[in-house]
């Protein structure tokens, strides 16, 4: 996220709401979860900070960069080791006037979800599957 001069609360307020369901979505992106329990993550800590979802929290990234599975409460696709998603949930306050989206691209691993844009992944070789990602 990037601002330029200054940021009112409510902006404020949404980045905050934002960066809490992002931390607290991450870490349902498991083999052997529903896609919907992830959007369910991000649905009820929106709700907790008085925010509601705007577009769906990810979506699966293969061949193009947006196709399936979607991270949405009606996608019951079971995550398994090996997909990549990108990671974006997007909050909107309640008025419907002010918002914030932060993303990210997820491989799912053994041991949990990989960020690729965190810094710990910056100098590290992925290996999934005999192939480097």
């Amino acid at each position: 996220m990037l601002a330029i001069g200054d940021v009112d609360k409510p902006a404020a307020l949404a980045y905050e709401a934002c960066q809490r369901a992002f931390d607290a979505g991450i870490n349902g992106i498991r083999a052997g979860q529903k896609c919907a329990t992830v959007a369910s993550i991000l649905v009820a800590s929106f709700k907790a900070s008085n925010h509601k979802a705007g577009i769906w929290g990810g979506h699966g990234i293969g061949l193009d960069t947006l196709e399936q599975p979607r991270l949405t409460v009606a996608d019951d696709t079971v995550i398994s080791e090996g997909m990549v998603f990108g990671f974006h949930p997007h909050v909107v306050d309640s008025a419907g006037v002010r918002g914030a989206y932060i993303a990210d691209t997820v491989i799912v691993t053994p041991d949990g979800p990989v960020r690729l844009g965190h810094p710990e992944t910056q100098d590290s070789l992925i290996l999934i599957g005999g192939r480097t990602a």
